[in-house]
C-alpha cells in the first residue's frame, strides 16, 4: 500500500494557494511550525481545544501535508484487515468527525471503480471545505463516488441517514471525551452498531496511548460481555481483554510504511518516527461474537519481534483469549526467511505451527505463518 500521488499534490496546491508562489523550502519552514504545535496537541497537550487546529485554515495545510498522510494509511491497513465488502451494489460509507477526509478517502481508495456514496461529518467548515475541494479536485480517481458533507455535532447518531455499510470515527472519540467527561461512550458506540447494514462494518481508530488505547480495550469488553456486537479487530476472541485486566500494556499496533516527500523534508528537523505509524483500533459488526477456535495458536503480535541468540522472542493475544510469550528458533530457514521472521510487526496476526510448552511458561513453536 502506498499513499497517492494525487493526494500529495492536492495539498502542495492548496498551499500554494493560501501561500502563494512560495519556494520549498520556504514552504517547509513556514509549516515546520504548525506542524510542531499539532503534533504537540495531538500527544502531549490533550486538554487543548479542538479548535487550534480545526477551523485555521493555515493550520490545516500543516495537517495535510503532514497529518492527513498518516491517517490515510492507518485506516487502510486496519481496512485491509477488517472490511471486505461484499456484492456490487452502491455502498453507502460515514466518515465520522471526517475533518478533511483522510480516513473517509481511504476507504473510497479501496473500492476501485465500485459506487459508493461518502457522508463526512464534522464540526469544523474550513476542514469540510477543504474535503469538498479535494473530492472535486480527485474525481477521476473516484469517478462513481458521491461525496456529501454535514455539519453536525458528532454525538447526534440518531440524525445520521443510515443504513451505512461502512462507518469510520477517526481519531475523533478521544476528543469528544475531552469535550465532555461524562460522554457515554458505550451507548454512543452501540448507537452507531445499531445504524449499520446486515454485515456492515464500524471502525474506531485512536492514538497508541495508554488513557485512548484502554477507553477502547473496555468498550471492547463491554460490547462482548453485553453481547451487542461481534469484534472483527483486533481481538482475535470475544472473552475479557487479558492486556486491560493486566494494565501493565495496553494494544496498539505499528506500522512501517514510505512517508510521501512533503512531509519526510518537514519531519528533518522534528525528528518524529515518522517512518513508524502507532495507533490502536477497534472494528466491530453487529451479531453476537462466536470463537470459533480457541487456541494458543492463531494469535496477535503485542510486542516486537527480539532477537536473542538464534531465536526470536515475542507476545501474543493468543485466540483462546490469553497472552502467551513464544519462542521461535531460526535455525532451518534461508537469510530471507530470517529477516521478514524479525521484522514482523506489532499488529500482525499470525499462525503457529506446533507448540512446545517450555519450563519458564512460554511456548516453542515450530514455525510461524502470517
Amino acid at each position: 500500500m502506498t499513499y497517492p500521488d494525487q493526494l500529495e499534490a492536492f495539498w502542495l496546491a492548496e498551499a500554494q494557494r493560501v501561500y502563494g508562489a512560495l519556494s520549498e523550502e520556504e514552504l517547509v519552514e513556514r509549516l515546520r511550525p504548525r506542524v510542531q504545535r499539532l503534533s504537540d496537541r495531538f500527544t502531549k497537550e490533550r486538554q487543548l481545544s479542538t479548535e487550534v487546529y480545526a477551523d485555521d485554515l493555515e493550520s490545516q495545510i500543516a495537517y495535510g501535508l503532514f497529518f492527513f498522510p498518516q491517517t490515510f494509511m492507518r485506516t487502510q491497513f486496519v481496512l485491509e484487515e477488517c472490511w471486505r465488502p461484499s456484492g456490487d451494489a452502491s455502498l453507502r460509507i460515514l466518515d465520522l468527525g471526517a475533518g478533511s477526509g483522510a480516513a473517509g478517502f481511504a476507504a473510497l481508495s479501496r473500492l476501485g471503480s465500485r459506487p459508493a456514496h461518502l457522508f463526512a461529518r464534522d464540526h469544523s467548515d474550513v476542514a469540510l471545505s477543504s474535503l469538498a475541494r479535494l473530492a472535486s479536485r480527485c474525481c477521476e480517481r473516484w469517478p462513481n463516488v458521491k461525496v456529501e458533507t454535514e455539519h453536525d455535532n458528532l454525538t447526534r447518531s440518531h440524525a445520521l441517514p443510515a443504513p451505512f455499510d461502512l462507518i469510520i470515527c477517526s481519531f475523533a472519540l478521544n476528543e469528544l471525551v475531552e469535550r465532555d467527561a461524562t460522554f457515554d461512550v458505550s451507548a454512543w458506540t452501540r448507537g452507531l452498531v445499531d445504524q449499520l447494514t446486515p454485515g456492515g462494518t464500524l471502525v474506531i481508530l485512536e492514538p497508541a496511548l495508554k488513557v485512548t488505547s484502554e477507553r477502547l480495550e473496555a468498550l471492547r469488553d463491554c460490547a462482548a460481555a453485553e453481547g451487542w456486537a461481534r469484534i472483527l479487530g483486533p481481538c482475535l476472541h470475544h472473552a475479557r481483554c487479558p492486556m486491560l485486566a493486566g494494565g501493565r500494556y495496553w494494544c496498539h499496533e505499528v506500522r512501517r510504511w514510505t512517508p510521501p516527500p512533503m512531509a519526510e523534508k518537514i519531519n528533518r528537523k522534528l525528528f518524529r518516527d515518522l517512518p513508524h505509524l502507532k495507533f490502536s483500533f477497534l472494528a466491530l459488526t453487529s451479531g453476537r461474537g462466536v470463537d470459533a477456535d480457541p487456541t494458543p495458536s492463531r494469535a496477535r503480535l503485542v510486542a516486537p519481534m527480539m532477537k536473542e541468540r538464534g531465536k526470536v522472542l515475542t507476545r501474543g493475544c493468543a485466540a483462546d483469549g490469553n497472552l502467551h510469550e513464544y519462542e521461535l528458533l531460526m535455525r532451518g530457514y534461508s537469510p530471507d526467511e530470517k529477516r521478514e521472521i524479525a521484522e514482523t510487526e506489532r499488529g500482525a496476526r499470525v499462525k503457529w505451527g506446533a507448540l512446545t510448552p517450555l519450563g519458564n511458561g512460554a511456548l516453542r513453536a515450530s514455525k510461524m505463518k502470517k
